[in-house]
């Protein structure tokens, strides 16, 4: 295993060069027996760097912050026309996960916790360049973030001790990622770190995609960099890059239409169908 630097910010991670199908499962069945919980992204270009659809964008940095707020406020007063109610967004995670779903630039990052739902993303639209899956620990990403800021959690608990039925005195926190007011302290003092979210409302496809996110409290950073000061002593322990070869694609591709990962599955509707059929078809003229 290398120590590898990323050439996009300061970002250090486990890097796992040529991996072919076999290796991939050897590696992630090993990894997802652990104690630790894992979450996974798929990018179909292993030089790509890791970056939210906001930094992507070309909204300035300083102005990220505005244009999420006024997204939700328009958002608010027109969407009620479109969504039922049970699916009516409550907080301002689930509101920045359905923009996210929709296309719009957010702060959210899409992971998922399936392995194989992240070398589908991965695989699927890889040409000529080896594609990657990222691995997160996100048991090692909570604790580190609760030891080192115990006074938002330890606010946040006592606020609703009943409701939270947790306790704070030297014992280890369990976090609630549904829990919008640890994104809004973290967004409020602009930390430059990452953090898990998860919406308490899920879509179809965010249910079908076993998918969660990480954000950042300060969203004017870089993705990488805000990844790079929760691992502050750059171990590269909170994250692992798996390199999968181009030449696998196929085959890679077929064993996961096996064990029913593919479009009409991930993509709920006719978008879906359309595309796992394309798909299929394309498999007998290649």
């Amino acid at each position: 295993m290398i120590i590898e630097k990323s050439k996009y910010s300061k970002l250090h991670y486990q890097l796992m060069k040529n991996y072919t199908w076999g290796n991939f499962v050897e590696y992630v069945s090993n990894l997802i027996q652990t104690k630790d919980m894992w979450i996974f992204r798929g990018q179909a270009n292993e030089d790509w760097e890791l970056s939210t659809s906001i930094q992507r964008s070309d909204i300035k940095p300083e102005n990220r912050l505005k244009f999420e707020e006024q997204m939700i406020d328009q958002l608010k007063r027109r969407i009620q026309f479109y969504l039922p109610n049970e699916l009516y967004p409550t907080n301002v995670i689930e509101w920045l996960a359905l923009m996210q779903h929709y296309g719009a630039n957010t702060r959210l990052l899409d992971w998922t916790k399936s392995p194989y739902i992240a070398a589908f993303f991965a695989m699927i639209d890889c040409k000529e360049k080896n594609s990657c899956v990222w691995a997160l620990n996100v048991s090692k990403l909570s604790q580190i973030i609760v030891d080192k800021y115990p006074e938002i959690f330890k606010k946040i608990i006592d606020e609703d001790i009943k409701k939270q039925n947790k306790i704070y005195d030297g014992m280890e926190i369990k976090i609630n990622i549904e829990d919008e007011r640890i994104m809004l302290q973290f967004s409020e003092l602009k930390f430059d770190m990452v953090f898990p979210v998860y919406p308490y409302k899920l879509n179809e496809r965010i249910n079908n995609q076993q998918g969660m996110f990480i954000t950042q409290g300060n969203i004017q950073e870089k993705t990488e960099n805000c990844i790079a000061n929760v691992d502050y002593d750059n171990t590269g322990l909170l994250l692992r890059k798996i390199c999968l070869k181009e030449d696998e694609k196929h085959k890679i591709l077929r064993n996961l239409a096996y064990m029913n990962i593919n479009y009409g599955t991930l993509f709920p509707g006719v978008e879906g169908i359309i595309k796992s059929i394309n798909n299929n078809c394309m498999e007998n003229f290649i």
